[in-house]
């Protein structure tokens, strides 16, 4: 009989990882859905200040997380790590607070995606179906993803991935190339970056790189010798920090002023 309740061995390598943690951030929906609430409800157009400083606390963060990663292999993340050094009570109590975090960002973000193709369908197409109805499609479609074997997830998230930075990264050229009036940085001036509401800023900064955790969370499903973990960890924040930073410098300078 075998007892081994754990995850599949082996079955991702270090570029499906990286596709995996990279499309949990979603930077696509950061840009869409939490960056224009921080500027009308944070700061204005000090937001890329806010930015750079969620990036480097992360960062620092990022230092014992990846060394944690490394003793403690298990699909339970943040829960083991916090059981592991507080206690099993503070880790469940951590395990209650992420599921509802989760969920709750979960329904929010399959209702965005429902609204945003029920604009794109009648707008290009001509066809209204509910936003609802387009939202529970999504979510059928994503429930049968997971069911499947986890490196065909892997695949499909990189290519959808790979487009979703191609448009951040064409909407960064073509606020360039737009770009009437001179280019400014007012964006990092003090008097800027300081008014407004700094809290609501500084939250949805810090969202809009929700999935910084989640290489660990596959650590089963890696083959330990390679340590994909702390590798996929460095390219998923490497990779997600520059280009919200990279957006938020071009619509600094070419966008709020």
């Amino acid at each position: 009989m075998n007892n081994d309740t754990g995850l599949r061995k082996n079955t991702l390598g270090l570029f499906s990882l990286v596709f995996f943690v990279v499309a949990a951030a979603s930077p696509l929906t950061g840009v869409v859905g939490g960056l224009p609430v921080a500027i009308i409800s944070g700061n204005g157009g000090g937001i890329p200040v806010f930015y750079i400083l969620s990036c480097v606390i992360l960062m620092l963060f990022a230092v014992g997380f990846i060394v944690m990663s490394r003793h403690v292999n298990n699909a339970g993340a943040f829960y083991t790590y916090i059981a592991k050094g507080l206690g099993d009570n503070w880790g469940a109590s951590a395990s209650v607070l992420a599921l509802m975090a989760y969920f709750s960002i979960q329904i929010a973000i399959v209702a965005m995606l429902g609204f945003f193709t029920q604009l794109f369908l009648e707008e290009h197409l001509s066809t209204h179906i509910p936003w609802w109805a387009l939202s529970m499609l999504f979510a059928v479609i994503a429930w049968v993803l997971g069911i499947k074997r986890v490196e065909v997830g892997g695949k499909l998230l990189g290519v959808l991935m790979l487009a979703e930075v191609a448009i951040v990264l064409l909407t960064d050229v073509m606020l360039l190339v737009k770009k009437t009036g001179p280019y400014t940085f007012q964006s990092f001036e003090p008097s800027v970056f300081m008014q407004g509401n700094l809290g609501i800023a500084f939250i949805f900064t810090i969202a809009s790189f929700i999935g910084f955790e989640s290489t660990a969370i596959y650590a089963e499903e890696c083959p330990r010798s390679a340590e994909p973990v702390p590798r996929a960890h460095d390219l998923r924040s490497a990779a997600d920090h520059r280009l919200f930073l990279l957006y938020q410098l071009v619509a600094g300078a070419s966008v709020w002023f």
